[in-house]
């Protein structure tokens, strides 16, 4: 764990630091919501593109007439002004049209992910008390009785057609909860962040004033809709006369067919994680994606490395955005340098009307370039952790940083320094908070979930590998000679996602400690891991097989891998699968999607696929032949033919 410098001399103030460092102030149009920024651009340009998905289209009006055909509906179901609503639908334009919708009705959004295990969708609905859960059909079962009433778009939806489309007149004000969104939490379950429509407008009025999109913007749309990037996402491009693209369920994963939607689109501007764009640029072709104007990055530590990686392939504008699920998305930004001689990447300076401030253990400013835990202030904070009273009060607190002038602040836990010129470098975390392929986790909530299993006694998880190579590893100390990886897997399956699930599990007799008799992480991570197959070994017995199993050996850096292996016992993950799926397309020449490889996750099964799509090609190579032939041919010579039949 990062520790703070010793205390620092408690009369230094902050007259020692450029008040710019702290804060940056900008007046903005005055609105009450954020529906409010999207109706008036549908007076603008009612007949302007809005929406685009899997070849489905809606314009501005069509949009705003569907979410107020929405709004009603709700009303008439019985939901009123500061309703909680639950949303659990697939990337969709449904999804797009509830989310507007539910804010229309006066009521916030709460994203629920269709592949969260039921137990967290059961603690969601339960913590919430959401009166209401919109899904599909397909998803209905996964929510059992008592959460309120479970309504399902699809078939619900001629009722929603027959409801006006006239907007409501409701008097929401800017300090109403917009969305609850759940994190991971130290203490075993989530914690829900409950954001108010004030710290999201400011954010989008300061994004526009920064940015600029405008009416020839196609935005791509990919963050699942659980995480809080997918707000400025879903509402930013809706307020500035651009195109909001969806990408197709699960899409966000396939750097192949992100490529492919992005020229296909035409996209200008879109996010990635780090991790997700390393793999995007490793697949190459980056260059071909000749309309993108703009590249947002955010949600874990973008790196030096790949900053350059990034302008070796594309010449266009790469920012840096950093900021907590407790702040109304982001709060700082950095435009990065193409001839930088920086060691890291910064993460800027504040967005406007939030402060920064870099504190020390005893919450007094601290120096230039002297490390200091960092604390938000200002009109971007959220509201509270929902029905957590007690957690809310420990991470946002009052403090009076400038005398005479309390401010509420929020703890981050992220240790930062200030550069000379006033921006600021994250140095890492003040605790076991982690970014894994830009998810956030607390490594407690999966400790607590392990040594909740039968026989585990104690158990610490860390993770391992940097870059692309993160994995989750659990250390567990169990009396039960006969408890596997599998097992426990299939266990945690049932409480946490599939993110939070670790890769491996090492069996100790007892945990590593420090002379202090603390948890000696150091020791742990120089233990070997190794990714086990839970299949006996049977090696490749054809051609097929052969090369997969190269291909999933130089991914996962294993020497030999069984035909019935598991890739994600192997210790794979969806940016490893990315990469396997680039090397088979090029080594088959097949269109391979992402999920196959989650379909058949052993070279067995994968090789069926592969050599079965193989055969529709030939198929219809020599039908295309047959054809050809049969166009060289006049009419008497088809006639002859038909005769000798």
């Amino acid at each position: 764990m990062l520790t703070l410098v010793g205390e620092l001399n408690t009369s230094f103030g902050l007259s020692s630091i450029d008040y710019d460092f702290i804060q940056f102030e900008k007046r903005f149009p005055k609105y009450d919501n954020v529906q409010a920024l999207f109706e008036q651009q549908v007076e603008a340009t009612p007949h302007g593109e809005a929406l685009v998905f899997e070849g489905q289209r809606l314009s501005y009006l069509e949009l705003d007439q569907r979410a107020n055909q929405l709004a009603h509906y709700l009303r008439d179901a019985g939901v009123v002004e500061k309703d909680l609503v639950a949303v659990c639908l697939p990337r969709s334009l449904d999804l797009v049209v509830a989310l507007y919708g539910i804010i229309k009705a006066g009521a916030a959004y709460v994203p629920l992910d269709p592949s969260l295990p039921r137990d967290r969708l059961s603690y969601i609905l339960d913590d919430t008390k959401a009166p209401i859960v919109l899904t599909t059909s397909e998803l209905q079962d996964r929510f059992s009785h008592g959460y309120g009433r479970v309504l399902c778009i699809d078939t619900e939806q001629p009722r929603i057609d027959d409801c006006a489309t006239d907007r409501l007149s409701l008097n929401i004000s800017s300090d109403d909860l917009m969305y609850v969104i759940y994190t991971s939490g130290s203490t075993g379950q989530p914690k829900g962040v409950a954001n108010a429509h004030k710290g999201v407008i400011n954010r989008l009025l300061w994004m526009q004033d920064q940015y600029s999109l405008n009416n020839v913007d196609r935005v791509l749309q990919k963050t699942p809709f659980s995480f809080d990037v997918s707000v400025w996402e879903f509402f930013w491009p809706l307020f500035t006369g651009a195109t909001l693209v969806l990408a197709k369920p699960e899409g966000h994963k396939d750097a192949n067919y992100l490529n492919r939607l992005i020229r296909k689109e035409s996209i200008s501007t879109l996010h990635f994680v780090p991790s997700m764009l390393a793999v995007f640029l490793q697949q190459g072709d980056a260059q071909a994606c000749q309309t993108l104007k703009r590249v947002f990055c955010s949600g874990e530590a973008l790196s030096v490395g790949l900053q350059n990686q990034f302008f070796q392939q594309l010449n266009i504008p790469l920012y840096n955005l950093y900021g907590p699920t407790e702040a109304a998305i982001d709060v700082s930004h950095w435009e990065c340098r193409q001839t930088s001689t920086q060691v890291s990447v910064p993460i800027g300076k504040p967005i406007a009307n939030v402060k920064l401030y870099v504190l020390d253990q005893c919450m007094n400013p601290v120096p230039v370039g002297v490390p200091g835990e960092l604390y938000i202030a200002g009109i971007a904070l959220a509201r509270e952790y929902l029905g957590n009273k007690a957690l809310t009060e420990k991470s946002f607190i009052e403090h009076e940083v400038v005398e005479n002038h309390p401010e509420r602040l929020y703890k981050t836990g992220d240790l930062v320094r200030y550069l000379n010129d006033g921006n600021i470098e994250y140095l890492g975390r003040l605790d076991h908070q982690v970014k894994l392929r830009g998810l956030r986790i607390e490594l407690g909530e999966i400790e607590s979930s392990i040594e909740q299993q039968h026989d585990i006694e104690e158990c610490v998880v860390l993770v391992q590998g940097d870059g692309v190579e993160q994995r989750l590893i659990a250390y567990v100390v169990h009396s039960s000679p006969e408890l596997g990886s599998a097992e426990l897997k299939v266990a945690l399956k049932a409480r946490l996602p599939d993110y939070m699930i670790p890769s491996a599990f090492v069996a100790l007799p007892a945990i590593p400690v420090t002379s202090n008799g603390k948890v000696d992480r150091k020791e742990l991570l120089k233990l070997k891991v190794e990714f086990c197959s839970q299949q006996e070994f049977v090696p490749p017995r054809n051609e097929t097989e052969e090369v997969l199993a190269s291909l999933w050996g130089d991914v996962l850096k294993l020497d030999a891998i069984g035909v019935k292996d598991n890739f994600f016992d192997l210790g794979g993950h969806s940016l490893l699968a990315t990469q396997v799926v680039s090397r088979v397309k090029e080594a088959f020449q097949v269109e391979l999607p992402l999920s196959v490889l989650f379909e058949n996750q052993t070279i067995e099964n994968m090789a069926i696929h592969i050599l079965e799509q193989e055969a529709k090609t030939v198929d219809m190579d020599i039908m295309a032949q047959l054809l050809a032939e049969l166009d060289d041919l006049d009419g008497a010579d088809l006639q002859s033919m038909l005769d000798d039949e």
